[in-house]
């Protein structure tokens, strides 16, 4: 095997202006004086485990009583370079690429995202509202409405006193893509003589456990779902499939992840556009043995001690039982079966590689439930 060359994980370095809101998850109004900070978690490397975070990017969503808010209560603005107005004293930056954000308000349980940053030009922010009555946002070095430049999001809140189901959240780890090979040996799966074997992260940065119980005789499975008080309800997953495959001796959960390669184009050279760039190759779909607790992918979460911390099948009645806690990892490395995308034919060039955990099949249902599925695709630039 020969080793690729790795053009980076995150295509887009450049900072952005920010613009959002925090509300509460039950009624959807916005919530003011709430604290927002944003660490870059440190994706760089070919390695796992528990994440490095940089220094902190903090802002407050606006109240009314703050000079210069005039109809911006609620909502929270980052740009270094906004109007001089009386309330435009909460300035600054965010870098693109992945940031996990932490969130809190008094009376309301502290939240934290992990959310891939693709600035764009499209925030649609009134010109009047907010300390930026002054003129058009965003703006930018060089003028205003320059592209790359703007995001908007949302973040939730649950009050304290609302006993509310604590879902995961799964994302694909970027550390871990790096870590892949052109296979050229002939050992490739499915018939390909050529392939890129990669090694894939899923970790759970959602605020509840994931735990997954089914039987390897039966359809379907069922998703066990944590509340506020440790109190659990069961969903019926019906696009989950666990299949006993007899050659292992264990059984697998199908759909996990989605592998592919996009061809870069002039049109597509950004994270931002790497949609737009055409699917090449053969695609690969992994499946999962059992999904598990590899490694801590963040410290500063506490897992449910009651979670299934480790996956179980009983072959004599059929019944399985697997998960990864809030904050853990599971990783499958590169030199396992079906971790590769077939790349006979394709020229010499740079590549996006994309991953998607918990992929929608072609009736938009989800292997299990998440609280945000925004996230779940991740990308690296790679070429061979």
């Amino acid at each position: 095997m020969r080793r690729g060359l790795i053009l980076g994980a995150l295509a887009l370095a450049a900072g952005g202006c920010t613009y959002g809101w925090v509300s509460d998850a039950n009624s959807g109004s916005k919530i003011e004086g709430a604290y927002v900070s944003y660490r870059a978690p440190d994706f760089s490397g070919r390695n796992w485990g528990d994440v490095v975070l940089g220094g902190s990017v903090w802002v407050w969503s606006w109240q009314a009583s703050d000079p210069g808010a005039s109809g911006g209560e609620g909502n929270f603005y980052l740009n270094p370079l906004g109007q001089a107005s009386p309330g435009d004293t909460r300035t600054t930056m965010v870098m693109g690429g992945w940031q996990r954000t932490y969130v809190s308000k008094f009376g309301y349980d502290t939240r934290r995202f992990y959310r891939n940053h693709l600035f764009t030009s499209t925030c649609d922010i009134p010109n009047n509202q907010g300390p930026y009555s002054g003129g058009p946002y965003p703006y930018n070095i060089n003028g205003p409405y320059t592209s790359s430049v703007c995001l908007s999001e949302q973040f939730p809140l649950y009050p304290s006193t609302t006993n509310y189901v604590k879902d995961p959240d799964m994302i694909v780890d970027p550390r871990t893509l790096r870590d892949y090979e052109i296979d050229i040996a002939g050992a490739c799966e499915e018939g390909a003589s050529r392939c890129l074997r990669v090694s894939v992260g899923t970790a759970n940065v959602g605020d509840g456990d994931l735990w997954l119980l089914g039987n390897s005789s039966t359809p379907g499975g069922t998703q066990r779902r944590f509340r506020r008080d440790g109190s659990t309800t069961d969903v019926a997953l019906p696009n989950v499939a666990f299949l006993y495959h007899p050659e292992h001796g264990h059984i697998h959960l199908q759909n996990w992840t989605n592998l592919r390669l996009r061809a870069v184009t002039s049109n597509c050279r950004e994270e931002v556009s790497a949609a737009n760039c055409p699917v090449v190759g053969n695609p690969g779909k992994k499946i999962s043995f059992c999904l598990t607790e590899g490694a801590t992918f963040d410290s500063s979460y506490s897992p449910n001690p009651n979670r299934a911390v480790s996956c179980t099948f009983d072959p004599a009645t059929g019944a399985i039982q697997q998960g990864i806690g809030s904050g853990k990892e599971d990783v499958y490395s590169k030199g396992l079966p079906g971790q590769m995308i077939g790349i006979d034919g394709l020229p010499s060039g740079e590549y996006w590689l994309e991953v998607e955990v918990n992929p929608a099949n072609e009736n938009g249902q989800r292997t299990i439930l998440e609280s945000d599925y925004s996230n779940n695709i991740t990308r690296i630039k790679v070429a061979f």
